[in-house]
């Protein structure tokens, strides 16, 4: 029993330092670590090195801080950015119910709104010849 007990204590500060970034900005969303969950997302999200449903995912905590400190524009901001990148992503169990309504809210919002479509058309141009290159073999006169 003391041989399992202290494998547990040796091997907790290894798994933690190997757990993804994300999971530990939830971690410490569930915690209520608010202000280190915002200072780990915003480095998170400033590393570029975050998958896109990891992206979300971040976006989606931030949203939850943002509604926890009554920030609702950023709040919103966030949320619809979370959803902009993963339309299925869901509040975890542990969010209160003033953080579903403006998730829920953010949700509408992006529902009523264009989904982004981009197209081109191509016009054909006609050839022109090209003009010969200018002071070919010359210096320039820098004003001697």
């Amino acid at each position: 029993m003391l041989l399992l007990v202290s494998l547990v204590l040796v091997a907790s500060p290894t798994m933690a330092q190997d757990a993804p970034q994300i999971d530990r900005i939830e971690q410490l969303v569930r915690s209520a670590d608010f202000a280190a969950a915002e200072t780990q997302a915003q480095a998170a999200l400033a590393s570029g090195k975050l998958k896109r449903r990891d992206v979300a995912r971040t976006y989606l905590q931030l949203g939850i801080v943002a509604t926890a400190k009554r920030a609702d524009d950023p709040a919103q901001a966030a949320f619809r950015r979370a959803l902009a990148l993963e339309p299925s992503l869901t509040l975890p169990d542990s969010a209160g119910p003033h953080i579903g309504e403006a998730f829920d809210q953010a949700k509408a919002v992006m529902a009523r709104s264009p989904r982004l479509a981009v197209s081109a058309h191509l016009t054909e141009v006609p050839n022109r010849p090209a003009e010969p290159p200018r002071n070919l073999g010359r210096r320039p006169d820098f004003g001697r």
